[in-house]
């Protein structure tokens, strides 16, 4: 979750007379001159919801009386997701991540085509995986993304509007000259889940004969209750 936002407010007086003050309260009440007094050009902080009244004190009396309704922001919700691609339908010994998009942020380190290179690679499922974090900022945030290899050629279609942690595969096949993407994450988030749940002791992995299972590999499990196919 991320923080509540503080907001600021500059508080200035309008007049031409001497010694005038500014006297301001935040709990809706209307100022007197017993209120808070400031100079003109202070800056208060709003945190919160608020409503703030600012009057001109000159003597004790106090006019001009301003109300300003303040809502807080709601707060921004960040997380960061991994993108993982794995490259053995199309043999590449790297891939370029390419990406743009959503509140501008995501720009790669190395701003020019391809992109940020990665050649390490991690192994889930069986397969590897080269993989990059990204930040996601709000709700509203997104990531997309193109993959290639080499100087930028060949290269993936457009991935689009990606928020969550996600695995895909690179096809063989393409499309103007381009390679399409297997969007496979439920095959390997459901893995990682599973592999949580075995090292604190919370699955029960069995095998098609029935007989209990510590190390999964490829093949049929019932997890749980539920059929597990691990590609």
């Amino acid at each position: 979750m991320g923080r509540p936002c503080t907001q600021k407010a500059t508080l200035t007086a309008v007049t031409a007379t001497a010694g005038a003050q500014l006297v301001y309260t935040t709990d809706g009440t209307t100022p007197t001159a017993n209120s808070t007094k400031v100079a003109s050009g202070t800056k208060i902080d709003i945190a919160g919801n608020m409503t703030l009244k600012v009057g001109l004190l000159v003597g004790s009396t106090v006019s001009g009386i301003v109300t300003r309704t303040y809502t807080e922001p709601a707060p921004v919700d960040k997380k960061t997701i991994d993108i993982y691609v794995n490259t053995d339908k199309v043999s590449w010994t790297a891939v370029n991540f390419w990406s743009w998009g959503g509140d501008d942020s995501h720009s790669p380190v190395n701003k020019n085509w391809p992109g940020d290179k990665v050649t390490a690679t991690t192994t889930i499922g069986g397969k590897q995986w080269y993989s990059k974090q990204f930040t996601i900022n709000g709700n509203d945030d997104f990531v997309n993304l193109v993959f290639s290899t080499g100087s930028g050629t060949p290269q993936t279609v457009d991935i689009n509007n990606i928020k969550n942690t996600t695995f895909f595969e690179i096809s063989d096949q393409q499309e103007s000259g381009k390679y399409l993407v297997n969007d496979v994450t439920g095959s390997y988030t459901d893995i990682r889940e599973i592999k949580a749940q075995m090292a604190e002791g919370r699955s029960s992995i069995y095998d098609l004969q029935g007989r209990r299972v510590s190390n999964m590999q490829r093949g049929i499990y019932i997890v749980n209750g539920k059929k597990v196919v691990i590609k």
